[in-house]
């Protein structure tokens, strides 16, 4: 099926062009250029140090690229439009860094608490609806029966023991 039959001829969710990061003389990630749909999923793959943590916090704006540019959302990647990209995307690392001690609901309130996002209550509802809610969701996530959830958001690969980077642009954003 044609990606266009996929999205309805929608505009991509992620645009990059020709995108690099650099430090100093060192390249963290150079020249990468790539689309995602709205619906579709996708990964970075590959050997630690090759750029996937360091491309998902430009493209996440936590750190300003080098040259190129990307438009997460609809909206043009510029310092000047961090805030209003990040109320619309959410990432999820390898590694999140959650706070053990505290529910999925309460990490939730948390972050948007510090992204100071308006009225998240409504947001954080449909999430743990999306993801079934229960009685595990009241559970701190160190609990034993937390951890299981949380082995089954963790820890994406390519099978072969390389860690996956993943940048979702969740419906409600569009």
């Amino acid at each position: 099926m044609a990606k266009e039959q996929l999205t309805g001829g929608a505009a991509p969710a992620l645009v990059v062009s020709h995108l690099t990061k650099r430090f100093g003389d060192r390249s963290a990630f150079e020249d990468v250029s790539f689309e995602v749909a709205h619906g579709e999923v996708f990964g970075f793959l590959g050997p630690n140090g090759a750029g996937k943590t360091t491309t998902v916090r430009t493209l996440g704006t936590l750190i300003a690229p080098t040259s190129g540019s990307a438009v997460v959302a609809g909206i043009p990647l510029s310092a000047a439009t961090g805030a209003e990209i990040r109320q619309l995307i959410s990432v999820m690392p390898e590694n999140p860094g959650l706070y053990v001690r505290l529910t999925v609901q309460e990490n939730l309130e948390l972050f948007a608490g510090l992204y100071g996002l308006p009225s998240p209550a409504a947001r954080i509802a449909a999430a743990l609806e999306t993801v079934g809610g229960g009685a595990h969701q009241a559970r701190p996530l160190d609990h034993p029966q937390a951890r299981v959830a949380m082995g089954c958001a963790g820890g994406a690969g390519d099978g072969n023991g390389q860690p996956a980077q993943r940048v979702t642009v969740p419906p409600w954003s569009t």
